[in-house]
């Protein structure tokens, strides 16, 4: 790459990117020095929910889990928004509903009851709408 900073988004552009990797996240936020890279690769890795968002807190926006995620520890949802971050579960679709009568139901959960900012859905069509 000519320019390596080519790459890095301007601070008045939004711009959202997903990766399921603590390691890929941290590796496009730090600055490209082989030192920043050999002490990202010392860290240990984190254990339990406040970990996890502690160590991406100033790495990432926000998370994207699967919605079993959000729906077995509940409390993960508080931890990210204590520390500034979305959350945004995938995927609801009308195929998997777990124990809810329709996916419509299902997203009103997570969205007014568990507190998501936003989630992934197969039926944009079916959104829960609050009056």
């Amino acid at each position: 790459m000519r320019n390596r900073h080519m790459m890095m988004a301007s601070a008045a552009v939004a711009s959202d990117l997903q990766t399921f990797r603590a390691s890929t996240a941290r590796a496009l936020a730090a600055p490209h020095r082989s030192a920043d890279r050999a002490a990202h690769r010392r860290r240990s890795r984190p254990v339990g929910l406040a970990a996890v968002v502690n160590e991406r807190k100033g790495i990432v926006a926000g998370f994207g889990p699967a919605k079993a995620v959000v729906a077995t520890h509940p409390e993960f949802v508080r931890l990210a928004h204590a520390a500034g971050m979305t959350v945004m579960p995938y995927t609801f679709t009308t195929k998997t509903t777990a124990e809810f009568p329709a996916v419509k139901a299902e997203m009103e959960r997570f969205l007014y009851e568990l507190g998501v900012d936003a989630l992934f859905t197969d039926n944009p069509d079916l959104f829960p709408r609050r009056p």
